[in-house]
């Protein structure tokens, strides 16, 4: 049997001024990505973002721009219970105004481990496409001993982490969908947003959402088995 590929793409959210910041993981297999690209690129036609010149992020949710990024939540919802993406979600307490790029790099390394490690690299080969900037620098450098200790903590025979090379999100359709998830997603950790159908168009969005991924308590981990959606939290003690 050919081995499948799935590329990983992974973003961070809430670095600074908040209690907690993010890091999230969005998997597909590489034979799902052209027609999940297409889909995306019809929304953006449809709604009025045809081209690749406006990025849709969860920091531009606006009144005005709503409708985009729930498209974009609805689209990913859709393929979460299809099971042609998962998502994986990371919430770290930050105990000084912001969190410094190492911890952050911290963060995406042990996501990385105990995630892509647990979830795929037994059946599997990854390529990682962290979003581009100081905080996802250093990944690429961490890839022999991320995948020697995977291979000790899963028991696995070699290293299946292919690649590790940062993208730009600009040039990534996946990597904005997963940014909006994450941050609406981190908003809700940090307690910004009541749950209140008659809030800010962000506040509206982050319950939605939440809902739309079946996260019934978003400081609750999710078991070990749960690969579709995975919310884990750091415990601070």
């Amino acid at each position: 049997n050919k081995q499948k590929t799935i590329v990983y793409f992974c973003d961070e959210s809430h670095i600074r001024g908040h209690n907690w910041f993010g890091v999230g993981g969005l998997a597909v297999n590489t034979g799902r990505i052209a027609e999940i690209e297409d889909e995306i690129l019809e929304l953006r036609a449809s709604h009025g973002y045809g081209g690749r010149s406006s990025e849709i992020q969860w920091k531009n949710v606006s009144a005005r721009r709503d409708d985009i990024h729930k498209a974009f939540v609805d689209l990913l919802a859709d393929r979460v219970t299809k099971g042609h993406i998962h998502v994986h979600f990371r919430f770290t307490p930050v105990f000084e105004r912001s969190a410094k790029p190492d911890e952050i790099s911290r963060a995406f390394y042990q996501l990385l481990l105990h995630r892509v490690g647990r979830f795929y690299c037994e059946d599997s080969s990854i390529v990682v496409r962290p979003d581009n900037g100081c905080c996802t620098e250093y990944l690429p450098k961490m890839l022999v001993g991320l995948n020697n200790d995977i291979c000790r903590k899963f028991n696995v025979v070699s290293s299946k982490i292919r690649d590790i090379s940062p993208l730009n999100s600009r040039s990534s359709h996946l990597l904005q969908l997963l940014d909006v998830a994450l941050g609406g997603l981190t908003s809700r950790r940090n307690e910004q947003y009541r749950p209140s159908p008659l809030g800010t168009p962000k506040e509206q969005l982050s319950l939605y959402i939440q809902q739309k991924l079946n996260i019934d308590d978003i400081s609750r981990n999710s078991s070990m088995r749960s690969r579709k959606v995975n919310v884990w939290n750091v415990d601070p003690h």
